[in-house]
C-alpha cells in the first residue's frame, strides 16, 4: 500500500514538472489608455449620441498607445519592433517611422513606452459619416532576450472613432464653441442666461442672443435628423448674431459709461452749488446789519421818526 502510494505522488511530481515551462508565462505587456491627435474635433457628437474622436477625409489621424511592460518572466526588457491597427472599413495600418527592427522601442521592466502609429482618413464613401467606427485589433511585435524569434500580442483600443463630412466638422465646432453642447443639469442651452438672469444687459445685445440661441436649437434639431449641410449653415447664423450681440453690449457699455459718468459729474456739481448756498445764507444770515432788522420788523416806527413835527 505504501508503496501504490509513493508510486502516485512521484508520477504527480513528474506531471507537475512537465507541465510547468508551459505555464511559466511568456514575455508580455499591457496596452494603457489610447489617446488621438489632432482631432476635427472631439467630444459629444448629437446625431450618434456619444463622444467621438472625429477626423475629415484626407487628414493625417494620430494615435498613441502607452505600453507597459511588467512581466518578470519574459527577461530585462522587451524591444518593441511594429504595430498594426485594423480599422472596421477593412483599413489595415503599419507604424510609420516610430519603432521598426532597426530602430526598436525598448522597454524595461516596469516601464511603459509609447507607441506612435499615423493613416490618412479616408472619404466617407469608404467610411461613412452615418456611423461611428472602431478598431478591429491592435498588433503589437516585439522580441526579448529571454527567447528567440518574433512574438506578438494583441491589445484593444475602446475609443469611438468618427469621419466627419465638411458640414459636420464646422458645425459641430461652432456648437460647442457656442455652448451649445453643454446644457447642463438643466437640460437647455445657457447662452442667453439661465435662472433669470441674462448674458446680456442691454435690450439690443439680449434680443441678438435670442436669435442666436434660435438658430442654434435649429442647427441641432437639423443635425440630429442627419441634415447636416443645413445645420452648419443655421450654426453659422447663431454664431453671426452671436458676434453681433456681443458688438452691441460693447457699444451700448461705452456709452452708457459716458451718460452715466455725465450724470454723475452733473449730479455732484448740483450738489455742490446747493451746499455752497446754504453756507452763504447761514453766513449772510449772522453778519446782516442790525438797523436792517429793525426796519424790517417795525416799519411804522422807521415812518414816524422821519417826518418833521409841527
Amino acid at each position: 500500500m505504501k508503496t501504490i502510494r509513493i508510486a502516485i505522488i512521484a508520477t504527480a511530481l513528474l506531471a507537475i514538472i512537465s507541465i510547468a515551462p508551459t505555464t511559466i508565462p511568456r514575455a508580455h505587456a499591457d496596452l494603457g489608455t489610447e489617446m488621438w491627435l489632432n482631432q476635427a474635433y472631439v467630444g459629444t457628437d448629437p446625431f450618434f449620441s456619444a463622444t467621438v474622436n472625429a477626423y475629415t477625409p484626407g487628414s493625417t489621424a494620430t494615435l498613441n498607445i502607452p505600453v507597459t511592460y511588467t512581466n518578470p518572466y519574459g527577461g530585462a526588457y522587451i524591444d518593441v519592433t511594429g504595430a498594426n491597427l485594423r480599422m472596421d472599413w477593412n483599413g489595415n495600418y503599419t507604424n510609420t517611422g516610430s519603432v521598426s527592427s532597426t530602430n526598436p522601442l525598448r522597454i524595461y521592466q516596469n516601464s511603459q513606452g509609447t507607441i506612435v502609429l499615423t493613416f490618412q482618413v479616408p472619404d466617407t464613401n469608404t467610411a461613412s459619416n452615418y456611423r461611428t467606427h472602431s478598431v478591429t485589433s491592435f498588433t503589437v511585435n516585439y522580441t526579448t532576450p529571454a527567447s528567440a524569434g518574433t512574438k506578438q500580442f494583441i491589445g484593444f483600443v475602446f475609443s469611438t472613432f468618427a469621419v466627419y463630412s465638411a458640414d459636420q466638422a464646422s458645425g459641430m465646432s461652432i456648437a460647442q464653441q457656442l455652448g451649445l453642447l453643454n446644457t447642463g443639469f438643466i437640460g437647455v442651452p445657457t447662452l442667453c442666461g439661465a435662472f433669470g438672469t441674462q448674458s446680456f444687459k442691454t435690450e439690443q445685445g439680449n434680443a441678438l442672443c435670442q436669435q442666436a440661441l434660435q438658430q442654434g436649437n435649429l442647427g441641432l434639431a437639423q443635425y440630429k435628423s442627419g441634415n447636416f449641410a443645413n445645420a452648419n449653415t443655421s450654426f453659422k447664423s447663431a454664431q453671426t448674431y452671436w458676434n453681433q450681440a456681443l458688438q452691441a453690449e460693447s457699444s451700448d457699455a461705452g456709452t452708457q459709461s459716458v451718460a452715466t459718468m455725465t450724470s454723475g459729474w452733473g449730479t455732484l456739481l448740483l450738489g455742490i452749488g446747493g451746499v455752497l448756498a446754504g453756507v452763504g445764507a447761514t453766513v449772510y444770515a449772522f453778519k446782516r446789519p442790525r438797523g436792517l432788522s429793525s426796519a424790517v420788523s417795525n416799519p411804522s416806527a422807521s415812518t414816524s421818526t422821519l417826518m418833521p413835527s409841527k
